[in-house]
């Protein structure tokens, strides 16, 4: 074990967290992912993976996005951070396995995902979310290029859950890489 590494600062006052200039919380896993399987069983799966597109797309772009203008750094290095960031608060361990910036695919791989730690071998993909955030990571990287505008889809290609070694995840545009569930 290790200590948290990633930086928090705490607000002395209001008890908030900071990490880098990006507002944070510690919950514990199970919560998280259990909203995600309450939400699934209540409204379905397909009504679940939609909600959890729309708001994972966003918080990859706002975060890539303050993490910039925090920074300076260039667009393909903040979303290297994002997912070191991510891998360091204990989301599981992502690794960007091809990217190209001229055409906005980007495939990104997953080990140790936290939804696989609590919902098990059970036959389906399970980790949507991460896909929608990879669409999203990709919508921050084309925001200034040519591919600005374009349809982003992401896509959950292979995952543990399903039996896999690994999860992966692709994006980009065009019409091959639709949104996938289950």
């Amino acid at each position: 074990m290790t200590k948290l590494p990633v930086p928090v600062d705490i607000d002395n006052e209001s008890g908030a967290w900071m990490s880098e200039g990006q507002p944070m919380i510690l919950i514990p896993r199970r919560f998280w992912v259990f909203v995600q399987k309450q939400a699934e069983e209540q409204f379905g799966l397909v009504a679940t993976a939609e909600l959890f597109n729309h708001a994972t797309r966003k918080g990859t772009r706002v975060w890539c996005e303050q993490e910039e203008l925090r920074s300076g750094a260039c667009r393909e290095e903040v979303l290297k951070r994002y997912f070191d960031r991510v891998s360091a608060r204990g989301m599981g361990r992502f690794a960007i396995k091809s990217i190209d910036v001229d055409t906005g695919h980007l495939a990104v791989e997953l080990h140790n995902s936290i939804y696989v730690a609590e919902y098990g071998n059970v036959g389906r993909c399970v980790c949507y979310p991460f896909a929608s955030a990879v669409a999203g990571a990709v919508e921050y990287l084309a925001g200034g290029s040519t591919l600005s505008g374009a349809q982003i889809s992401g896509q959950e290609v292979c995952c543990e859950a399903n039996g896999h070694s690994h999860c992966l995840f692709e994006a980009g545009p065009g019409k091959n890489l639709e949104h996938s569930i289950g």
